[in-house]
């Protein structure tokens, strides 16, 4: 028997810190939930990494995002105060044709931002201004074998205070992944963004089915956050571990440090330090029974063995006299066989992988579509 999953369900929590100075730092939090839906086959156990097998079996998949976060700074030399929150949600597909990918995402953020202010912060009055991103994505790629390459484009429309900003002419995805002998699971990507761009890696090791350990990092630079226009440069790295309780139930803690800082000469850079806990489910959970092909049967139609002919007769024996009869022996066990009987047949049956990114490195509130 063989166990299968038409969804897997996600949630995580994640909470942490940054720092810019000595006395300029704040804390940031934030979770998700997602759901994914195989409409076309199940995820089935295999025996092959439990992270990896949705990949390897090519499914075709319908997936809802819900993200929330929020943080809080302060400059304990100025009085200078400054929080925010943002929400989001995307719809997303990705489909296989043979060897062709085709995919689709629409994604849908806002973000609140509000500043108090203070003597040397240049505020006179408290601020407060609201942006949000929709942000529509067509996906195309090309799988072969176990390598899989997608381009996607994605075209943003930003409203600041209700007013929509200058149009851009978008976005472009490049994203390369595989997997080598089943046991690891790698990808590589690029892309743009206003006044720049990115690149990230990311390999996962299985040393069994239930385990996997992530390293990931990137590198970006431009127009990064939400509600801001300035550049930044940004890089960071992550490192997690995933474990399998059973092969419907994962729980997965990662830790990741980012550095940013404004794209000018002598910019003070701001550390974020994040840790992220999540849990995996798969359900409902149902079996499918692998069946043994048909033994061979005659057909119906088979023509019958011949009938061989019969010898005549033979013609009437005289009587002979009586002879007398032998004494009667018992048989000895050698002597007796045992009757002939046909064995009965039994039937035999065989038993039978983007968050969008919301680690405000700096007070502004990192644009979730900025990474792939």
């Amino acid at each position: 028997m063989q166990a299968s999953w038409p969804a897997e369900l996600k949630a995580s929590l994640t909470g942490g810190g940054f720092q810019q100075s000595s006395y300029y730092n704040g804390w940031q939090v934030g979770g998700g939930a997602s759901a994914t839906w195989y409409p076309v086959a199940p995820l089935v156990d295999d025996g092959t990494p439990l992270a990896m097998q949705a990949y390897l079996q090519r499914l075709d998949r319908l997936s809802f995002d819900l993200g929330i976060s929020g943080f809080g700074a302060k400059d304990d030399l100025s009085l200078y105060e400054h929080s925010g929150h943002s929400a989001n949600l995307a719809l997303s597909g990705l489909f296989y044709l043979h060897d062709l990918v085709l995919g689709g995402r629409f994604y849908y953020g806002r973000a609140y931002d509000f500043q108090h202010p203070a003597a040397l912060s240049g505020l006179t009055a408290d601020e407060q201004h609201t942006t949000q991103l929709i942000n529509p994505e067509l996906t195309l790629g090309l799988r072969l074998d176990t390598i899989q390459f997608q381009g996607s484009y994605r075209f943003k429309i930003y409203f600041d205070d209700g007013s929509v900003r200058p149009a851009q002419w978008g976005q472009l995805v490049a994203l390369l992944e595989g997997s080598v002998e089943q046991a690891e699971f790698w990808k590589v990507s690029g892309y743009t963004v206003p006044h720049g761009g990115g690149v990230s890696g990311y390999l996962e090791a299985f040393s069994t089915p239930q385990l996997g350990i992530w390293f990931d990092a990137f590198f970006e630079r431009g127009q990064l956050y939400l509600n801001s226009q300035l550049d930044y440069d940004r890089q960071g790295l992550e490192f997690g571990v995933g474990w399998w309780q059973s092969s419907s139930f994962e729980l997965q803690f990662s830790v990741s440090l980012t550095a940013a800082a404004r794209a000018v000469p002598n910019a003070t850079t701001m550390l974020t330090g994040l840790g992220t806990l999540a849990i995996v489910t798969r359900a409902p959970q149902r079996h499918r029974a692998q069946v043994a092909p048909p033994s061979e049967s005659v057909p119906a139609d088979f023509p019958p063995r011949p009938v061989l002919p019969t010898k005549p007769a033979a013609p009437p024996q005289p009587a002979l006299p009586a002879q007398p009869e032998p004494p009667q022996t018992t048989p000895s066990p050698r002597d007796e066989l045992p009757p002939l009987t046909t064995p009965t047949q039994e039937s035999e049956t065989p038993p039978q992988q983007q968050p969008p990114d919301s680690s405000p490195p700096a007070t502004p509130i990192p644009d979730p579509g900025a990474s792939p």
